[in-house]
């Protein structure tokens, strides 16, 4: 038997349909592209991007549901806009440059750029150091690794974590270091036990060059006993792996 389901006393209020018509929404394409929300001042309020722009565009067709910001949104947009782009990664790409350079008022997120910074690596006795470095060594120094984004410290973090752990480091994941616990932990030097596979697989995976690495970690995961050591490790290798296939930061711009 179906639930019943509780009617609604007023009708949802949809200020994007009202001012733009049920038709309009019905019109967008079914493909992956940037759209950009205009305020009646003929100012760029929200750039975003969609795998399929008409389910995307047409979530913002009432005010149900939605969080206090995107109804401020709603509320103030008189026109909607939209570029096509061949894949959803390009459209992502496409996203993060017109936000960076239009700081729309409703982005947060990529409005600014952080500086570049440079990776150190090296081996001291039986571990393996990284370091953080926020000016620019000598780049033809053996072991530097960069020039990287804010977002590269993320994605070292969960590739050391996940390659050490998936190669036989430590048995469960709480036990790990409180930088490779917590990702967004701040750290200017980290160590971790030396390993050869680790220290050649870094570099060419954080700079786009090649992902070994990621089918070191996925064969080892076989062989992992704990559920939830291997769910956590599954997990981060899911976000490593979708970084290698979509993510922007991969391309030189």
């Amino acid at each position: 038997m179906s639930r019943a389901r509780q009617l609604e006393l007023f009708a949802p209020v949809q200020p994007l349909v009202d001012r733009l018509g049920a038709e309009f929404f019905r019109t967008i394409p079914q493909e992956p592209g940037v759209y950009r929300f205009h305020g009646a001042d003929g100012s760029i309020l929200y750039v975003g991007k969609a795998k399929n722009l008409r389910d995307r565009l047409g979530s913002y067709r009432s005010l149900a549901g939605q969080a206090r910001k995107t109804r401020r949104l709603i509320q103030r947009a008189v026109r909607i806009d939209w570029d096509l782009c061949a894949s959803e990664a390009e459209a992502l790409a496409k996203e993060s440059r017109l936000i960076k350079a239009l700081k729309p008022k409703f982005n947060r997120a990529g409005v600014w750029t952080a500086p570049p910074w440079y990776l150190r690596l090296a081996v001291d006795g039986e571990d393996l150091v990284f370091t953080r470095c926020l000016e620019a060594p000598d780049v033809a120094l053996e072991g530097t690794v960069g020039p990287l984004r804010s977002n590269h410290a993320y994605l070292l973090i969960l590739f050391v974590r996940t390659l050490w752990l998936s190669t036989g480091g430590y048995p469960e994941p709480h036990t790990l270091p409180r930088p490779l616990l917590f990702p967004g932990h701040r750290w200017s030097e980290l160590r971790v036990p030396e390993s050869r596979v680790m220290l050649d697989a870094i570099g060419p995976y954080l700079l786009g060059v090649h992902c070994v690495a990621l089918g070191v970690i996925a064969t080892h995961l076989e062989s992992i006993v704990s559920p939830f050591s291997k769910g956590f490790l599954q997990a981060d290798l899911e976000v490593l792996q979708d970084y290698w296939d979509h993510h922007p930061l991969r391309r030189s711009e």
